[in-house]
């Protein structure tokens, strides 16, 4: 058995409190909450908005969705993939109803953001793009 010296309780003291001051940085807000509040708001609100748009397609051309819609879809997605700037990058969603193209996603850059948009404007058959990528910075 052995009994704790003076030493033992202060590097024990001083550990406990290096613990606590991690969990607190851990538990502090976020740097910048109402960012954070406007990209999910975005984010949710593009969710809706082409929701409501492939509720309109369904209407119009039926459960397999409009002719030439798949394929306007996987040609607007290989050109995001082989474009330099946006390469690697999995945030950009695109959907397209009645030929027209809805993207959604978070880029880091407004140079991305406009580089997958004038791509989907590119793409055989697309009447309208409907941009509604947030900018992650």
């Amino acid at each position: 058995m052995r009994l704790l010296t003076s030493s033992d309780s202060t590097k024990s003291f001083t550990a406990a409190a290096g613990v606590a001051a991690a969990n607190a940085k851990l538990r502090s807000k976020p740097k910048n909450p109402r960012r954070i509040r406007a990209s999910m708001f975005t984010l949710v609100l593009a969710g809706a908005l082409s929701g409501c748009a492939a509720y309109h397609g369904y209407e119009k051309c039926g459960d397999g969705g409009c002719p030439g819609d798949a394929k306007i879809t996987a040609e607007v997605k290989q050109a995001l993939a082989r474009h330099p700037d946006l390469e690697g990058t999995d945030t950009v969603y695109v959907e397209t109803v009645n030929r027209v193209v809805y993207l959604t996603g978070i880029v880091d850059s407004g140079l991305q953001r406009e580089a997958a948009e004038s791509l989907a404007h590119k793409a055989s058959g697309v009447t309208a793009v409907v941009d509604n990528i947030s900018i992650s910075k």
